[in-house]
């Protein structure tokens, strides 16, 4: 395919009348089914086209809509822009009258100074939401914060807690191990005993079941055996499992390590109050107690609903 450019309608036109697709200058015949358009002749039309629609325009709104002229003049009653030919009509009769371009000076300078409070108004509001915008973000940061630390405060809180109960658990099958062995070592002793006496026993029902003379020529020693000094057992160890020693240790660590974690930090006062609803009328006080220790109460419950006292241990 050549180079040459032509219009496509015209082009059209003549391979209509001749039986071959070739390019009317070169005679070199086309390959597609349509030619290819030249991509920078097409633009440049383009770009003609929309300049001279863009003059055309100018042109028309710069001319009187009445009477075909070039608007020069501008009503200053009217506030608009007219012809020489409008300028002597009965509408515009004794009205002040300027060039457009004296005109057009005088109200951009106006606007202008008009434009300045109204700048001024928008760099203020730009500064408040900057301000906005600004806080937004130490918001999030400072809650972004907040859940973290949070977060890291209560899993401490956690690892105690499970440190606790693994201690405990670890601190009870410890004491189940050696209470479990004595238990062991006192029924293996029983075994080896019942064994022994077991045997005895069918020794001397052996003999018992032998003829007359014979029993009576083996009685004597029969009957030592049936004499033999038979130790009383020791009963097995009669302590259980003390579970509740195990459950209020931890119970004390835990809420001592619960009262250092929320620790009252306003007035030196050992009263601790929240606020149970929203009407006030349920309250509840932690009394702390002095002397306090891992084997003593940590402290009392106080419960206050409207004119009812009670304390909880």
């Amino acid at each position: 395919m050549c180079s040459h450019s032509f219009c496509r309608a015209c082009l059209k036109q003549c391979w209509d009348s001749k039986t071959s697709r070739e390019c009317p200058v070169c005679r070199i015949e086309a390959t597609g089914a349509e030619p290819p358009s030249n991509l920078v002749l097409k633009n440049l039309c383009e770009a003609f086209s929309q300049e001279t629609s863009q003059r055309v325009s100018a042109s028309s709104d710069s001319l009187c809509s009445l009477h075909g002229e070039k608007l020069k003049l501008f009503c200053l009653d009217d506030e608009e822009p007219i012809c020489i030919i409008c300028q002597t009509s009965e509408k515009h009769e004794n009205h002040k009258l300027r060039p457009v371009q004296e005109a057009a000076l005088k109200y951009k300078d106006d606007l202008g100074k008009a434009l300045k409070p109204l700048k001024a108004k928008l760099e203020e509001m730009q500064k408040a939401k900057q301000t906005c915008d600004q806080r937004a973000k130490r918001i999030t940061s400072q809650s972004e914060q907040g859940e973290r630390q949070m977060r890291e405060e209560f899993e401490k809180l956690h690892k105690f807690l499970r440190d606790e109960e693994n201690s405990g658990i670890a601190s009870m099958k410890e004491e189940e191990k050696k209470k479990g062995e004595l238990v062991k070592r006192k029924t293996e002793a029983l075994t080896k005993d019942m064994e022994a006496l077991s045997c005895s026993i069918r020794s001397i029902e052996q003999e018992m079941r032998r003829e007359d003379i014979t029993f009576l020529q083996n009685y004597k020693d029969t009957k030592k055996r049936a004499q033999v000094t038979v130790q009383v057992p020791e009963e097995a160890p009669s302590e259980d499992m003390d579970v509740s020693k195990h459950l209020d240790k931890r119970k004390d660590r835990v809420m001592e390590k619960m009262l250092q974690v929320f620790q009252y930090l306003g007035e030196p006062s050992h009263w601790k109050t929240t606020m149970n609803s929203p009407d006030n009328k349920n309250m509840y006080f932690i009394v702390e107690s002095s002397e306090y220790t891992r084997d003593h109460n940590v402290g009392r419950i106080c419960c206050i609903e409207e004119s009812q006292v009670c304390l909880k241990n």
